[in-house]
């Protein structure tokens, strides 16, 4: 196990590197029967790439930004 940053400044550069800069997956859910319109929306967000539809859900890749625009 890593130790913790030293100070505040090393732990905001630790979270810039480590989540802000990183691409993690998600999924969006929404009412059945309505997958392709959230695929539709999701695709206009910078970043975001390959969503995949499921029922009720919609799972892509992309930054922490695009998980906060939904």
């Amino acid at each position: 196990m890593t130790e913790p940053p030293a100070s505040p400044a090393a732990l905001r550069r630790a979270v810039k590197r480590h989540v802000w800069g990183a691409h993690h997956r998600f999924f969006a859910t929404c009412a059945l029967g309505v997958e392709d319109l959230l695929e539709a929306e999701l695709r206009t967000i910078p970043g975001v790439a390959s969503p995949m539809v499921a029922p009720g859900r919609v799972a892509f890749e992309g930054p922490l930004d695009a998980a906060l625009a939904v």
